[in-house]
């Protein structure tokens, strides 16, 4: 089992979740690669069992003004490298992390939701939301740690379970 995990971050808290995810894959005996949005490409959405977009929620500044609960930037720039490009049954999951002091509470999650349904992808779990990952790191490690073993569930029963040979 091969799974790609690509992740948009400002302050390095949407990577940390990222390796969180990783290590729970790998522990469930999948091939995990961990990749920036801004780095990936089309190809590497290919040939992954399961894809998961993990994104931190920002404002993005436009010439109409702030938008509040976009996709980090990376991630809206992978969008256009994809240019409609369809991935149809590729299965994907979605982690958001945000600050409920916000209007628009991890907002990117359901961005990254749209996104996928716009690459013809499906969704093996639902999205994770986040608040404020590094105010209460232990609490939040252990919620990703959780979800993770569940999308791990979902690449059942090929990939192995913790422990087993």
């Amino acid at each position: 089992m091969k799974a790609t995990i690509i992740y948009g971050t400002n302050a390095g808290s949407t990577r940390e979740a990222a390796l969180v995810v990783q290590n729970v894959l790998v522990q469930h005996g999948v091939d995990v690669r961990v990749l920036s949005a801004a780095d990936t490409q089309a190809d590497d959405l290919r040939g992954a069992d399961l894809v998961v977009f993990g994104s931190c929620t920002w404002d993005a500044l436009s010439a109409d003004g702030r938008l509040e609960g976009q996709m980090q930037q990376h991630f809206l720039e992978l969008r256009a490298r994809l240019g409609g490009q369809k991935f149809s049954g590729q299965r994907f999951a979605v982690f958001g992390l945000g600050d409920r002091s916000y209007t628009e509470f991890c907002a990117a999650a359901d961005k990254l939701v749209a996104f996928v349904q716009e690459l013809g992808g499906v969704a093996v779990a639902q999205p994770l939301r986040i608040d404020g990952y590094f105010f209460r790191l232990d609490e939040n490690q252990r919620l990703v740690e959780e979800w993770a073993r569940s999308i791990a569930g979902e690449l059942a029963p090929q990939a192995q379970k913790p422990g087993k040979e």
